[in-house]
């Protein structure tokens, strides 16, 4: 008996050691599983990647594109900085444009008027223009003037789909925006005007003019019996010094008779056939 008794304990103790072997061996199984796993995150951290929250938002296979500045700049600096055109030389009616392409306008009441005359006498109507009873060199060369908008708006409703081929713009200068004198801030008008132009219609040619002249003794009391030099000397500046930039047509002098009775600026419908017939000449 107590053999049978010690071999049972001997067994039991068997047992028991082959039991704490396993449990031994299934915690070195664990322990072997997680140093794999550790190494694999190191691994994508020397990518770059970052960590496993990170990747996920950054794996998608969306590429986010830079944003882009898709403002468009409706105005173009108070001043002009473009060089002079050197090429450009002083012409009177008769030797400048000729075409069939449109001519878009950028003027005063006088202008407006030269046009309608020319309509009527014009075989090709190339010159297109709004109502720019008004539209003195301040006007459209002033940001700062509260009607500025307006007659650039005039001239774009104006504008044919395919655009401008050239532009016909005549200075008028009230009394009150030469002073006597042609001075740096009707410069800095005349070069804005040309800017807003070319920013519109790049590289045309614009034809620039002063304002009608008149015949001796009479005056058109907006602009002073300087304006008409004054505009000339101005328009002269512009095709000397801006590119792309022109000497126009000279209009004029308009006679007595060929003013209208309600004042002693604007052309009456001889005036207009007068100065319609100089456009025609220069332009068709």
């Amino acid at each position: 008996m107590p053999d049978r008794r010690l071999w049972r304990f001997l067994a039991a103790l068997l047992t028991v050691s082959l039991l704490v072997a396993a449990c031994g061996s299934d915690s070195s199984s664990e322990t072997s599983v997680t140093t794999i796993v550790s190494p694999s995150t190191d691994d994508s951290r020397q990518r770059g990647q970052g960590s496993g929250r990170d990747r996920s938002t950054s794996t998608t296979g969306a590429t986010v594109p830079q944003s882009t500045d898709t403002t468009t700049t409706t105005a173009p600096p108070a001043s002009s900085t473009t060089q002079a055109d050197t090429s450009s030389s002083t012409t009177t009616g008769g030797s400048g444009s000729s075409g069939t392409d449109p001519v878009g306008v950028v003027g005063c009441s006088n202008t407006h008027l030269a046009v309608g005359g020319y309509l009527e006498a014009s075989s090709v109507d190339r010159i297109i223009t709004g109502n720019l009873g008004g539209g003195s060199v301040s006007v459209w060369g002033d940001p700062a003037n509260r009607e500025y908008g307006e007659y650039w708006g005039i001239f774009d409703a104006e504008t044919p789909p395919g655009g401008y081929s050239e532009v016909f713009m005549q200075l008028c200068l009230r009394t009150s925006e030469h002073n006597g004198a042609f001075d740096a801030a009707e410069q800095e008008w005349v070069a804005h005007m040309v800017a807003q132009v070319h920013a519109r219609h790049p590289g045309i040619t614009i034809w620039i003019s002063p304002v009608n002249t008149y015949a001796e003794g009479l005056v058109c009391s907006s602009i002073g019996p300087d304006g008409p030099a004054i505009a000339a000397q101005a328009a002269d500046w512009g095709a000397a010094n801006l590119a792309n930039v022109s000497r126009g047509p000279d209009l004029g002098p308009l006679e007595e008779g060929q003013i209208a009775q309600r004042d002693d600026c604007h052309p009456n419908s001889a005036g207009q056939d007068l100065l319609g017939a100089q456009l025609v000449s220069f332009f068709d």
